[in-house]
């Protein structure tokens, strides 16, 4: 992800978190059209492993967006190494 730039006047902030927005975008419909359902999950190690993920974070009751954010932040993990 990339550095998200944020100026206005004299104000000019950086964050690390924030990225392109265009890719933030791409990674949560990613998540939750293809890890999300079940039925739709492809036979692939990563998909496997990010639904796994995905269904045990909520099993044990965490927020649905939180979970979403943290298999997008494990599967941009997993695809380097």
């Amino acid at each position: 992800m990339a550095w998200s730039l944020e100026s206005s006047g004299d104000k000019h902030k950086s964050k690390v978190i924030g990225g392109s927005n265009l890719y933030r975008k791409a990674l949560w419909q990613w998540v939750f059209t293809i890890i999300e359902p079940k039925q739709l999950r492809l036979n692939d190690y990563i998909v496997h492993e990010l639904g796994e993920l995905l269904d045990t974070e909520k099993a044990s009751g965490r927020p649905v967006k939180l979970v979403r954010m943290k298999v997008a932040a494990r599967q941009r993990g997993l695809v380097k190494s």
